[in-house]
């Protein structure tokens, strides 16, 4: 019975070896996204209709191709310049209009309260146009408590939140009721790209560092913390809507690794190091 029950074992090992031997991972697409970098992602528009979606920030377009790579939508222009304003979100067919057969998409500034909030069909209509409004979004807000992003789905149906400052600079919230829901797999805002909220380079420097930060909340301010390897601090940048850029020196830096940290008052969103070399 022990041999028997060796013999079975062994199949089952023999089986697992030859079955997880034959994964089945084939790669289907290659793309060019030298010039696109993390503005190639895939989106849900409404219905588990998913496309890719490509943000040309040079010709300020963006295109649609289906899953199989063919295309769906080409060279939607944007009503402005995209870089280093405003961004693109939540392009559905689902969600702001109650017609189906129609794309459309919110137009919007991350970091400038200044700037409008529009919604548009993907043939230039104006769905919405609000002044000088902002989606707030907030993550790890609210002591690490709450994600706040401009889209919520309810049992009443989804609603948009914008953030309004009037010529007075006095900022009131308006809530939207929209016509459909928000895709699930949509899931607000993907922040997959957290580990890219800072940018550095050159790495490794022997005199100075550009920080480029790409702040994951639009209400508070934040800090960029500069660590040595025992953990002591070096210096401490506040970072705002208007100063998301810096370049630190490190000329009288000792040769060695270097640490840095993306804080707020309550939460740590990204962490990385550095390297001086003399």
């Amino acid at each position: 019975m022990k041999k028997f029950m060796k013999k079975i074992l062994l199949l089952l090992h023999f089986l697992f070896i030859f079955h997880t031997g034959k994964a089945q991972i084939t790669l289907e697409h290659v793309f060019d996204s030298t010039n696109i970098g993390f503005n190639f992602y895939i989106t849900d528009i409404g219905n588990n209709n998913a496309k890719y979606v490509f943000i040309d920030t040079a010709l300020n377009t963006f295109s649609l191709f289906n899953l199989d790579a063919t295309p769906f939508l080409l060279n939607i222009a944007t009503p402005d310049p995209i870089i280093p304003d405003y961004s693109i979100a939540y392009i559905t067919n689902t969600l702001f209009d109650c017609d189906s057969t129609n794309i459309e998409y919110a137009f919007m500034s991350y970091l400038n309260p200044n700037l409008p909030f529009r919604i548009l069909r993907t043939d230039g209509t104006v769905l919405l146009h609000v002044d000088s409004a902002q989606g707030p979004v907030c993550y790890g807000c609210v002591a690490g408590t709450k994600e706040i992003v401009p889209i919520v789905n309810t049992k009443e149906g989804a609603k948009l939140f914008l953030f309004n400052y009037d010529v007075n600079s006095i900022r009131r919230a308006f809530v939207y009721g929209l016509c459909g829901n928000l895709p699930v797999t949509i899931n607000n805002f993907d922040f997959s790209i957290a580990n890219s909220f800072v940018k550095l380079f050159p790495n490794p420097s022997s005199l100075t560092i550009n920080f480029e930060i790409i702040p994951p909340t639009n209400d508070n301010d934040l800090d960029i913390i500069i660590f040595d390897s025992n953990a002591h601090e070096l210096k401490r940048v506040i970072v705002t809507a208007t100063n998301t850029k810096f370049t630190l020196d490190v000329s009288n830096f000792s040769s060695g690794v270097y640490y840095y940290s993306l804080t707020s008052k309550t939460r740590n969103y990204s962490k990385g190091k550095f390297s001086v070399m003399k």
